[in-house]
């Protein structure tokens, strides 16, 4: 992803319901990463009402590229979620080990059930 400008924001929608409820990654400012969800119903007309679901200070400019990477060492992520946490079993599914690790090979994941930690 290469941002054009830094004065709004440059980013990716997913998990695209309708043009009015989606998901925003977005680099915004020249200084901020944050993920938001657009609400569907807007309170003023015209004027696009966010959920912001987490936020973090990250530096970049318009010169560069940056690699957008969804994962971390135990799992992959294949949804948000951004309600509560359920209660009961929980779907975490794993990531397959890292020795013999490439760039041209294919990334699954097994499917694993845990229980949902105590609140």
């Amino acid at each position: 992803m290469r941002p054009l400008a830094l004065d709004d924001f440059a980013g990716i929608a997913f998990r695209y319901a309708t043009n009015r409820h989606y998901y925003l990654f977005a680099l915004t400012g020249g200084t901020q990463a944050r993920l938001a969800v657009r609400q569907p119903i807007d309170k003023t007309l015209r004027v696009a009402e966010w959920r912001e679901l987490a936020s973090a200070p990250f530096t970049y400019d318009t010169k560069s590229y940056y690699k957008v990477v969804l994962w971390d060492r135990e799992r992959v992520w294949i949804y948000t979620q951004d309600g509560p946490a359920p209660r009961g079993r929980l779907y975490a599914p794993v990531r397959n080990p890292h020795y013999n690790d490439s760039n041209y090979r294919a990334h699954v994941s097994w499917p694993r059930w845990v229980d949902a930690p105590a609140r």
